[in-house]
């Protein structure tokens, strides 16, 4: 029987009906930390504009769902660009929680290539926005005939834990790494007694929550985009999502000196994969040892101790992540386009720009 695509416009009170919905294809396949009902639902707290549940079913049964959310742009000043975005917002303050490993849930592969298609046969949209997303999830659908460019792409580490098996992680990092782990593990006893606690509780990860943000905004002033916890819905998001279990489990990572609080690290657990969400360094106490590197250690070797399969550090290209981890993965953002003129005549444009640039 033929598989059939509805589009809904979201409404508050379609909320626990969504989740409903959403939870009985993310608990029947393999679901990532940013595709549970956990990471959507708190986003959706804060989210204030256009959206499209997406629903495919077979035989009155759902077989796959999506979110779209709508923006538009102005081209040349004067025209308006209908935009979609897979599971997100297209707005940046919105958004800046920053979803990876983006994908339609479906429970196989006809199912996701029907809502696809839809997406794709769609009139209600000049581009389609999806990432970040793995590229080999939609070359195969029917979006690989639509006219598409790369926004960004982004590499991201791992640990594997199965590379490692029974093999100690600090033996299986390079010499230079070890050595200077044991550096500043070395430095750090010079202050005081050191000590790592492992924190699963709800109430206590918020009560941290300040400091948190403190030394997060601290951190990042002078970056552009500075740090989420300055944007209400970034924070908002963050406590809500710290709050919910159904499919993840917020943890936190945390390093004293005597007693003083000087380093965290804010994990997600979904099954027995961690994902490392962020970090938060009292940068004054102790400005010249690498206390994340030491935290993100002690955080690796202990995941390995209870059984976990994976450390995923997540997209960002830092010598941190290089040294620590033993897989590399990448990730794109995507645009894909109409067949209208002045989109095909500004993508001309992009090209011409970035050849006087390169050559420049």
């Amino acid at each position: 029987m033929a598989i059939t695509v509805t589009f809904t416009p979201y409404q508050k009170q379609l909320h626990q009906t969504l989740g409903e919905n959403w939870l009985t294809i993310s608990t029947k396949v393999e679901c990532n930390f940013f595709l549970s009902w956990d990471w959507i639902s708190s986003w959706l707290l804060s989210f204030d504009g256009e959206l499209f549940i997406v629903e495919a079913k077979e035989n009155n049964q759902l077989v796959a769902i999506a979110l779209i959310g709508q923006s538009s742009r102005k081209i040349f000043k004067f025209f308006t660009v209908k935009q979609w975005h897979l599971n997100k917002a297209g707005v940046q303050k919105v958004d800046q929680c920053w979803i990876e490993y983006n994908d339609i849930l479906a429970i196989n592969k006809p199912a996701k290539e029907a809502l696809l298609t839809a997406l794709a046969n769609s009139q209600h949209w000049h581009e389609l926005s999806i990432g970040m997303a793995a590229e080999d999830e939609l070359e195969a659908s029917s979006l690989s005939a639509v006219n598409k460019r790369r926004i960004i792409e982004l590499v991201g580490y791992r640990v594997n834990f199965a590379q490692i098996q029974e093999q100690c992680f600090e033996q299986s990092l390079s010499k230079n790494t070890r050595q200077k782990l044991s550096k500043n593990q070395r430095e750090l006893e010079l202050f005081g007694k050191v000590n790592f606690a492992h924190i699963t509780n709800s109430d206590e990860i918020i009560k941290a929550l300040p400091t948190i943000a403190n030394w997060h905004i601290k951190r990042w002033q002078n970056h552009n985009p500075p740090s989420g916890f300055s944007n209400e819905h970034f924070y908002q998001f963050i406590r809500a999502l710290i709050k919910s279990n159904k499919q993840i489990s917020a943890q936190l990572i945390k390093l004293q000196i005597d007693n003083k609080d000087i380093g965290y690290l804010l994990n997600f657990v979904e099954g027995n994969k961690v994902y490392f969400y962020l970090s938060a360094i009292d940068t004054d106490a102790l400005p010249n040892i690498n206390i994340g590197n030491v935290l993100h250690s002690w955080a690796i070797k202990y995941y390995q101790s209870i059984g976990m399969t994976s450390y995923d550090f997540l997209l960002g290209d830092y010598q941190y992540k290089r040294s620590l981890s033993n897989q590399k993965y990448s990730q794109s953002m995507r645009c894909y386009y109409k067949n209208s003129v002045l989109l095909i005549i500004e993508q001309f444009a992009r090209k011409i720009k970035s050849v006087f640039i390169s050559t420049s």
